[in-house]
């Protein structure tokens, strides 16, 4: 009987002590201000739009060095959204869980094109979302008052400005091809007269 209590004992003292450590736990998690709250938010959005434009672009491109660039940006920035959801946790922020309105359209655009049309519209819209991610990025590292979220912005910076140069270099590929094609079928459409 008495090994039964100090049993029961034992285990009230244990459940107590884990229910002592987990409302010292939520104690101590910080919210994030709101100016770090909107900075988070904002690339967390701006992140899942070039993951869905780049599973587009992997699915859709004429090009295989389109392809390969939407690959690249789709791993890197499900890593950094990721990333970003650590942080989010940790702090419990509350992250959007599909694309805005407007970025809802950014999609919708691209998806209309083809073939080289989209891979055109692809390579534009990778440097564009990339400079708009670099300057909300910087504004993270400059005005952020949580230092982990300036850690991840400072990750998905260099990142950022490695895609932003791969896209420029595929739109320079993209305006080669295109006036290559373009000479072979003035040069076709001449030899047929």
């Amino acid at each position: 009987m008495i090994n039964r209590l100090t049993k029961i004992l034992l285990l009230a003292i244990v459940v107590f002590s884990s229910c002592q450590n987990v409302q010292q736990e939520e104690a101590q998690v910080v919210k994030l201000s709101g100016n770090d709250a909107e900075l988070l938010i904002n690339t967390y959005s701006n992140l899942l739009l070039t993951v869905k434009m780049a599973e587009e672009a992997v699915n859709r491109s004429a090009l295989p060095g389109t392809r390969q660039l939407a690959i690249t940006i789709r791993n890197d920035h499900q890593a950094m959204l990721d990333k970003l959801e650590d942080v989010a946790n940790k702090h419990k922020a509350d992250l959007p869980l599909d694309l805005t309105p407007q970025q809802l359209k950014q999609w919708q655009a691209l998806v209309r094109e083809k073939g080289i049309a989209f891979d055109k519209a692809y390579a534009a819209i990778v440097q564009e979302n990339h400079d708009n991610n670099l300057v909300v990025l910087k504004s993270i590292m400059s005005k952020a008052e949580n230092p982990s979220l300036q850690n991840v912005a400072k990750e998905i910076n260099a990142t950022a400005i490695n895609h932003l140069q791969q896209g420029e270099e595929l739109q320079e590929l993209i305006e080669n091809r295109r006036s290559r094609d373009t000479i072979m079928e003035i040069t076709a459409v001449s030899f047929k007269q």
